[in-house]
């Protein structure tokens, strides 16, 4: 349930009868209820020829989890 609307969802537009018409952009109480991890591996496969592979995972305090994945190969000219 919205509170009070000061410009932090670009998806909710201002209601006439509970908002007011000029607040602070984005004032209220900002919320840090995630936490991340990060970690990033690379292997040299062969001269110039690099793997990377990079994994972060945020966990929310709702029990909301994402994960995200990526697998890059590299080649690497001097």
């Amino acid at each position: 349930k919205l509170v009070r609307n000061v410009g932090g969802d670009v998806l909710q537009t201002i209601r006439y009868e509970f908002d007011p018409l000029r607040a602070p952009f984005l004032d209220g109480d900002r919320s840090r209820d995630a936490f991340a991890l990060e970690a990033l591996a690379g292997w040299e496969i062969i001269r110039g020829f690099a793997l990377q592979g990079y994994y972060r995972l945020e966990s929310f305090k709702n029990g909301e989890q994402i994960s995200t994945f990526r697998l890059t190969l590299r080649y690497e000219d001097f």
